[in-house]
């Protein structure tokens, strides 16, 4: 089969007046190239040849062409009649073949000829009998293959007459009268221009791989024309990556593929597959004007707060305590235990607290196990719930959402407040100093303070040292940590006068100890390592080097330690800071009496804690005791007034007559009793004899005259008895039931009473003893008969006393 030979462009075949001339020239181009180029078929053809009518139009007949085949010649020699595409699968193709005529004194060749439905043009040049091949029985034959470029091949199939058109010897083509070149021809249907496969679709796949992934593939179908132009197609995706990415490449004939897998990214997606042609030379078609469909591919999600991986189950938690850790540091311990579901989705858990100070904190990374404990050093300043969440990931490390609705496996947790516990103090805590003059003229005493660290309690943090003139107010003034290995610090103390006012001056200091976590042992006398610092003024006497001749040692003196000493005072106004003595005596002690200068007067008990105060102390201005007792001949016993420590009062007011007393201790809190220390008036709260009410009882025993408002658990009532009767009231446990109310009110040495009981037996009820009923101002004191007719025609009797029925028959 002959090579088809690249030809130049040609002219669009729709407009051949315009471009004839233009269009010949191309023709005998194609013509000379394929000529040249194509050698003869191996096989002559074996079609019959197409009858020609003899040329009725010339003087010299011009013979034409006695057999002519176009279409697609097979490798075998037979032929299909149909037009073809060329290897690319871009330009259309007809193969012709033509045998010359026997007689050829006025032949001059053979020209190919296109007649389309608007237009009739050559499609090749002029072929003469130099350019026929030798064919068995002297016969000569000649091939050329047309190539249609694909600009000039209809969108719409159509009918081509292509014609073996005959030239005399002078090259003028053989016409009929209306000017189409004569010969024989052969219909044929140009292809359909079918360049793109035809209704693709595309599907997206996803599953979990074995690693616990979501992986998807593409699987996709198409119809491929009768005649593509294309020989594959090439899948192409696009809006995965940065860049397009090939999927599948289809062989000639297919018509459906399935992609490799690809991980199916975080969010949602739309991915647009592109179907392009592949051409016989292996080149692609424009991916933009391919066909495509789009897809979405997106992560199976169990919902919101299971997008990405199952929760766990089985799941709680438990406060441990606390405990001091390998550093020493104090920390509070939390548990957390689950059961992870088998899924291979799921990829371990991040934990989450909502802690007690309002925040969300994150605690971990990615737990795979089935526990977690949890340390802190952050300590809930009162008792309070914290809540834990156990948010799933996937094997990718994506998280589900939390939700605090209930739906997010969370952990409610009461976290209790620590207990203090001290921590050890230092030792041999000894404190020296030194009074020095600087360069700006003041006198700071230098104070140098040396101890021993704690080594048994390896929460011991460290030390503070402070100083205080009240030992009320401490500050801070040097510090030293574990870390630091100090055992000593020094620091200036400024001049007392920056403090008080006053010449001298006794300095407090102290060491606080505090622990790992940073808490201070708070100050605590006897416990508390401290020294006193004696330093006074400006200008001070110095006695150290004076002779004890120049002064009467009888009244001052200095003892070994260089301590001043005073036997005896004199005077009006002493001005000092601190006095220290075992034993005052005085006719008066004034305390703040001076504007601007409140006073305090403190006491403490043994173990240094304070007990009372008179005077200011901050914003109050009086007294304050931890107890109280007031009146009688001493403290011992009771007391007519009395405070205890845990702020309950006692009141006993007593006479010849009666006694009171107010016990806030007591279920009786108070009582007015008689001389006989008989109750007379009380109240009661919750006692086990007379519940809770108000009480007034002459004689105690509830016989007249008396009165009570009570109120218990079984039932409440008022009672008012001014004269003698017998009892009717009997406690909790009452005559009338389990629950009771009662309302009497009665002259009783009258007989007259009035009064209703309801309990629930039956003996509810309401007396009326000796007394009348009036009714609209009508009073009705006699005991009335009246007769009435029954139902069943018997008489009857009712009897009315005081305007109440009280029998009938």
């Amino acid at each position: 089969m002959r090579q088809r030979p690249k030809t130049p462009s040609v002219p669009r075949l729709r407009d051949p007046e315009a471009n004839l001339s233009r269009l010949n020239t191309f023709m005998q181009e194609v013509a000379q190239a394929i000529g040249d180029a194509a050698p003869p078929k191996p096989a002559s053809p074996r079609a019959s040849a197409v009858p020609v009518p003899p040329d009725a139009t010339s003087s010299r007949a011009v013979p034409l062409i006695p057999y002519y085949r176009a279409g697609h010649e097979m490798s075998d020699g037979t032929w299909a009649t149909e037009m073809y595409w060329d290897d690319r699968r871009e330009r259309m193709l007809v193969d012709n073949f033509v045998l010359a005529p026997d007689k050829r004194e006025n032949w001059g060749g053979v020209q190919f000829w296109i007649k389309t439905p608007t237009a009739t043009v050559p499609a090749t040049g002029l072929a003469p009998i130099e350019q026929f091949h030798d064919e068995s029985g002297g016969k000569k034959s000649f091939r050329e293959t047309i190539a249609i470029e694909p600009q000039f091949i209809p969108a719409t199939p159509e009918t081509w007459q292509f014609i073996a058109a005959s030239a005399d010897a002078e090259g003028n083509i053989v016409k009929d009268s209306t000017g189409v070149p004569r010969g024989p021809r052969v219909a044929l249907v140009t292809l359909p221009k079918a360049d793109h496969v035809q209704s693709p679709q595309v599907s997206v796949q996803i599953r979990i791989d074995e690693a616990g992934d979501q992986v998807f593939r593409l699987v996709g179908s198409w119809v491929n024309p009768p005649v593509p132009r294309y020989k594959g197609v090439r899948i192409i995706m696009r809006g995965l990556h940065e860049n397009d990415t090939p999927v599948y490449d289809a062989a000639e004939g297919e018509a459906g593929f399935v992609s490799e897998e690809f991980p199916v990214p975080a969010s949602a997606k739309n991915l647009t597959i592109f179907f392009v042609p592949i051409f016989g030379d292996g080149t692609l078609g424009d991916i933009n004007t391919a066909p495509s469909v789009t897809v979405t591919v997106s992560r199976i999600q169990g919902g919101f707060g299971e997008e990405f991986a199952p929760r766990v189950f089985s799941y709680g938690g438990t406060v441990l305590g606390y405990a001091v850790n390998y550093d020493g540091q104090r920390v509070l311990r939390v548990r957390l235990d689950w059961s992870n579901p088998a899924d291979v989705r799921f990829g371990g858990v991040i934990i989450y607290v909502d802690w007690v100070d309002g925040n969300r904190y994150q605690l971990s990374g990615v737990e795979r196990g089935t526990f977690y404990i949890w340390e802190t050093t952050h300590f809930p300043p009162s008792n309070a719930n914290a809540t834990f969440y156990l948010l799933s990931v996937d094997t990718n490390n994506r998280r589900n959402t939390l939700r605090t609705d209930g739906f997010t496996p969370s952990v409610t947790l009461a976290i209790p407040v620590p207990s203090f516990t001290r921590v050890a103090e230092v030792s041999n805590f000894n404190v020296t100093s030194n009074r020095v003059t600087t360069s700006d003229g003041t006198r700071p005493v230098m104070v140098s303070v040396s101890f021993f660290p704690p080594t048994s309690d390896r929460r011991w943090g460290g030390v503070n040292i402070k100083t205080s003139n009240d030992g009320v107010t401490w500050r801070l003034r040097a510090s030293a940590s574990r870390e630091s290995g100090l055992t000593n610090v020094s620091f200036y103390e400024p001049d007392p006068l920056s403090y008080s006012g006053l010449n001298s001056l006794v300095l407090r200091v102290a060491a606080f100890s505090y622990d790992v976590n940073g808490v201070e042992n708070p100050y605590q006398a006897g416990l508390t390592p401290e020294m006193n610092v004696y330093y006074g003024g400006m200008d001070l006497l110095d006695l150290t080097n004076a002779n004890p001749n120049t002064f009467n040692q009888a009244q001052f003196n200095k003892d070994s330690s260089r301590r001043f000493q005073i036997y005896s005072v004199h005077g009006d106004l002493i001005v000092s800071g601190t006095i220290a003595s075992r034993h005052i005596v005085t006719n008066g002690i004034d305390i703040g009496p001076l504007a601007s200068m409140p006073g305090r007067f403190r006491i403490f008990n043994g173990a240094g804690q304070q007990i009372g105060f008179i005077g200011t102390q901050g914003a109050w201005d009086g007294g304050w005791f931890r107890q109280l007792k007031v009146g009688g001949i001493s403290e011992v016993g009771n007391t007519p007034f009395m405070v205890d420590s845990l702020g309950r009062l006692k009141i006993t007011i007593g006479s010849s007559d009666a006694t009171g007393t107010m016990d806030e201790s007591s279920p009786i809190p108070l009582v007015v009793k008689d001389a006989g220390s008989t109750r007379r008036v009380w109240l009661s709260s919750n006692d086990s004899l007379y519940g809770t009410g108000i009480y007034c009882d002459p004689g105690w025993t509830f016989t007249a005259p008396w009165a009570n408002m009570t109120i218990s658990p079984n039932g409440a009532g008022v009672s008012v008895a001014p004269a003698t009767f017998v009892t009717c009231y009997m406690g909790g446990s009452s005559v009338y039931g389990t629950k009771f109310a009662k309302l009497s009110i009665g002259i009783l040495d009258l007989a007259r009473t009035f009064s209703v009981e309801i309990d629930t037996g039956t003996t509810s009820e309401m007396r009326l003893n000796n007394m009348g009923i009036i009714v609209d101002s009508i009073y009705s004191g006699q005991t009335v008969t009246l007769g009435y007719t029954k139902d069943s025609g018997g008489t009857g009797t009712l009897t009315f006393r005081r305007g109440i029925l009280v029998s009938y028959s």
